[in-house]
């Protein structure tokens, strides 16, 4: 028992100093609990693992999670199926909506292969951007610290209407001038944290009460999405739920307060763009659209690739109300 007892008193000094040789440098880290060491997660400066929670390289959160990660790897956020092959079916180059390719495997052969992998997949957990880090880091490291995360964690990537910003009552204002609004008091509006303007609208009632989206959606990350008013409303008492016919209601048929109105999205790429047609309309859902509008850019970041590749994609609607 004494050994026990020394061997634990030893491996926990020895972690504590192993982790302030690391901040001597890394000022201001700390290490995220219940880890005690830096080394535990990142190893040494030999086998220096920059992000342990990359699911493309040496997964350090596999050795402990090793349930988790599996799951997370099968995960729309992490494969997108349903974005990709449901878009390809209806651009008509798959003859039928089955989920065939996923972020690994979606190819470069069309157009709308082009358009997905530039406009549309850039929040999948294989590609890190500026505001979040990849895998499971997108999700569970804020400050240097393992959480939860957060509603505002959630809708750093799920901030399309309809994606669940809603939630918070954000609605993205129309791409066209006449009713984006750029301009309040004689001043210009500053776009929102992601580049996009929106409307300020009343939120949902469980964000009010203090909710996040993982109340609901904690299984996210294992596929399973599938979640009832039911599961939590049992037995409504009020007595309209029993009129005939209300029954092939949804609840939100009743209980929402506002919805999206989002008509025909339309999508152009130009390989020579036109920015001085463009430089009003550069709030499009795509926080980088302003950059290259600077610097003139005929390319676009390619999210799978990594690479900027020739074409700039934009997007615009009839109508959203």
């Amino acid at each position: 028992m004494r050994g026990l007892v020394l061997g634990a008193l030893i491996f926990l000094i020895t972690s504590l100093s192993l982790a302030k040789d690391c901040t001597r440098c890394h000022k201001g880290h700390r290490m995220p609990p219940p880890h005690s060491s830096c080394r535990l997660c990142h190893g040494d400066h030999k086998n220096l693992i920059k992000n342990p929670g990359d699911l493309d390289g040496r997964l350090v959160c596999g050795g402990c999670h090793e349930r988790e990660v599996k799951a997370v790897r099968r995960s729309p956020m992490a494969q997108a199926k349903k974005v990709i092959n449901y878009t390809r079916f209806q651009w008509g180059v798959q003859k039928k909506p089955v989920l065939k390719y996923t972020i690994k495997t979606i190819p470069r052969k069309t157009l709308v292969d082009d358009f997905l992998r530039k406009r549309c997949l850039f929040c999948h957990l294989y590609a890190e951007l500026p505001y979040r880090s990849k895998g499971c880091s997108a999700c569970h490291m804020k400050n240097h610290k393992i959480t939860l995360p957060d509603t505002w964690t959630c809708i750093s990537c799920h901030h399309f209407n309809r994606a669940g910003q809603g939630f918070v009552g954000l609605f993205e204002h129309d791409y066209h001038d006449t009713y984006l609004s750029p301009y309040k008091g004689g001043k210009p509006v500053k776009p929102d944290y992601d580049g996009v303007i929106y409307h300020r609208l009343i939120p949902d009632i469980h964000y009010e009460k203090g909710m996040d989206c993982v109340d609901c959606h904690g299984n996210v990350m294992f596929g399973i999405k599938k979640i009832s008013c039911e599961d939590c409303h049992k037995n409504p008492s009020d007595p309209v739920h029993n009129i005939n016919g209300h029954g092939r209601l949804t609840c939100y048929a009743c209980h929402s307060v506002w919805s999206f109105q989002d008509y025909g999205l339309h999508v152009i790429r130009e390989d020579d763009p036109d920015w001085i047609k463009w430089r009003h309309l550069l709030h499009q859902a795509y926080p980088w659209m302003e950059e290259l509008y600077k610097n003139k850019e005929s390319r676009m970041l390619d999210f799978i690739s990594g690479r900027m590749e020739k074409g700039v994609w934009f997007i615009g609607w009839t109508m959203r109300r």
